[in-house]
C-alpha cells in the first residue's frame, strides 16, 4: 500500500481511500502493520484525501482499536462485497464512486464491493 504515489492519486481525481483492514493495513494476527501503511495515511491525510475503513473482520474490538490508533472512521462488521457499507462510507465522505478508490487484498469483497457501487479498485 505505500508503494502507491499519492500525488498520481490526486492527479487522477481521487479524494478519498476506503481501506480494508485485515491484511491490507494491519496482518490479520495484529503482529504487524503493512510496512509503511501508517506513515502512509497520515502523509494522505495531510494532502486532504478522506479515510474510511471496511472491514468484515470479527473481532469489533480489535477494528475499532485500530480505526482509533488510525483516526479513520470504520465500518464493521461491513458485510463486504454487499454495497449497504460502501454506499454509507461514500455518503460520510461526501464523494461520488468515481471519486473513492477502494484498496483491499480480496477479489470477492473488497474489489466485487467497490465495483457494485462504481468505484475503482486497488
Amino acid at each position: 500500500m505505500a508503494d502507491l504515489d499519492i500525488d498520481l492519486l490526486k492527479n487522477v481525481g481521487i479524494k478519498g481511500i476506503i481501506l480494508d483492514l485485515d491484511n491490507t493495513i494491519v496482518s490479520e494476527d495484529d503482529h504487524y502493520t503493512s510496512p509503511g501503511a501508517e506513515a502512509w495515511v497520515k502523509q494522505a491525510k495531510l494532502q486532504d484525501f478522506k479515510f474510511f475503513i471496511l472491514s468484515n473482520g470479527k473481532r469489533k474490538c480489535r477494528a475499532k482499536a485500530w480505526s482509533n490508533r488510525l483516526d479513520i472512521p470504520i465500518i464493521n462488521p461491513a458485510r463486504k462485497p454487499f454495497s449497504f457499507a460502501f454506499r454509507k462510507a461514500l455518503n460520510e465522505m461526501q464523494l461520488e464512486p468515481k471519486q473513492v478508490v477502494v484498496i483491499g487484498d480480496s477479489r470477492h469483497t473488497d474489489i466485487l464491493g467497490a465495483w457494485l457501487v462504481g468505484c475503482p479498485s486497488i
